[in-house]
Parts: C-alpha cells; sequence; structure tokens
C-alpha cells in the first residue's frame, strides 16, 4: 500500500510507471482525469472528471493524471496485488469553502463602472464586455446600479463592444491582477445593436438598485452585459461582481 501526494499545476499532466490493481483517489478538491497503461501497453481503462471517493480495481502497468484549470494537490492510494483503505476520520474536518477558494485562486472580481453622463436626446449606456479571445467565461453573481434622477433602467445583453473602454474590475484577492472582462460606456440613441432585455427596474433619484442572482449570469465569449438608462441626457454608474475560469 502506497499513499502518492502530488501537486499539479493548472492543466498540467504528470506519468508514474507504477504497476498496481487497485487505485484510488483520497483527496482532491477539484476533478482529474486518470488514463491507466496496461500490460500490453495501450490503454486500458479511465477516470473522467474524477474526485476523492472514486476507486477502480484491475490490473495497471502504469497512469497518468491530468489536471483542470486549476492548479491542486491530490492524494492517492496505489496498492499492487490486493485492495484497501482507511477508515480513519481525522480528528479535524476541512469544509472546502467554494467561495474564498476562488478568492485565493484569483477567480473573483468586484468593480464599478465609469458614471457616464449622456449628451443631450441620447442614453447613458454601460457595459461589461466579454472579449471573444478573453480565453474565459464569466459568471455574474451581482450587479448594481444608481442615478442622480429617478429613471428606468434597462438591463439586459449583446454581443457588440461600446465605443469608449474604461478598464476591467478588480481581483478580490488584494493585489491581483485584474479580471479579463472590460468595462465600456457610451452615449448613444436607443439601444446598443443586437440587445435584449433581461429586466426593467425603476431606479430612484440617488439611489442604488441592487440585483443578487441565485443562479449566476453566464457570459461567454463575445457576450456582454448592458445597462443602460431610459432618461435621455441622464447619468448613470453602478458595479459588478463575478468570477471567471479558463474556457
Amino acid at each position: 500500500m502506497e499513499l502518492l501526494t502530488v501537486t499539479l499545476a493548472a492543466s498540467q499532466t504528470r506519468h508514474f510507471a507504477k504497476a498496481g490493481r487497485y487505485f484510488e483517489i483520497i483527496d482532491s478538491t477539484y476533478a482529474v482525469n486518470v488514463a491507466f497503461t496496461g500490460a500490453d501497453g495501450g490503454q486500458s481503462d479511465t477516470m473522467t472528471g474524477a474526485l476523492s471517493g472514486l476507486f477502480i480495481e484491475g490490473a495497471y502497468s502504469a497512469f497518468a493524471l491530468t489536471n483542470g484549470s486549476i492548479a491542486q494537490t491530490v492524494t492517492l492510494l496505489v496498492m499492487e496485488n490486493s485492495r484497501g483503505g482507511s477508515r480513519r476520520q481525522p480528528g479535524v474536518v476541512t469544509v472546502i469553502d467554494a467561495a474564498k477558494k476562488r478568492s485565493q485562486n484569483q477567480q473573483a472580481f468586484l468593480g464599478p463602472f465609469t458614471q457616464i453622463v449622456a449628451a443631450g436626446g441620447q442614453n447613458p449606456t454601460l457595459q461589461l464586455f466579454n472579449a471573444s479571445n478573453s480565453g474565459v467565461i464569466a459568471y455574474v453573481s451581482r450587479v448594481e446600479f444608481y442615478s442622480t434622477a429617478a429613471q428606468l433602467v434597462r438591463f439586459g445583453h449583446n454581443d457588440t463592444i461600446l465605443s469608449t473602454i474604461t478598464g476591467s474590475p478588480g481581483n478580490k484577492y488584494s493585489g491581483g491582477v485584474a479580471g479579463s472582462l472590460i468595462y465600456a460606456n457610451q452615449s448613444m440613441v436607443g439601444t446598443p445593436a443586437n440587445f435584449a432585455y433581461w429586466g426593467l427596474y425603476l431606479c430612484a433619484a440617488n439611489a442604488t438598485v441592487r440585483l443578487d442572482f441565485p443562479e449566476p449570469i453566464i457570459l461567454p465569449l463575445g457576450r456582454a452585459l448592458v445597462l443602460q438608462g431610459a432618461t435621455a441626457g441622464g447619468d448613470l454608474g453602478g458595479n459588478v461582481e463575478y468570477t471567471q475560469e479558463a474556457v
């Protein structure tokens, strides 16, 4: 019986020339893929999207671990001739806080849109855009918006970036790299190209409207979240909170 503790970088594959008849994942935070090699040198079996607690019985001459998009440490139980394990309960049980883990891995972001005052006869429009080459998919959990005058605010999505780019949301890991998504705004007549509604909200003067999403809004490559004040010549600002992961 052997316990192997393996550190894996994001998307890393590690090969082990170790034969056995029993294999179990004792501890892993995120899923891994395992490919087993048989005595003839060909692939004998696989485990796809495997997490701790999964095991396999059957002869193999070697195996390879492939990690997902987040670095982690994995502990394996490998046995040569029989099966076995441990029923011992650890003295301290660690519950993984997924939200904290995302912040630690610099996948969580928070920041303000640049407040815009529209030109006369035009509408203030804000956007959080996920460019087609960003390499990430975004999950928006919260949006806030505010205005100095009461107005209806259009909330929706589109696929065309606005004219003025103003930066990116900050990392929840203090000092971390800014998010991959882009803030943009524009003073414009009517709604942006290819705009589709998610909702219409009344914002009181000098008040903030907060939208929390039990199921996150998903922005794949090339898609954007849009806020637009319906009052011509009005102003609009806001904040957004989201997480991202590699595509």
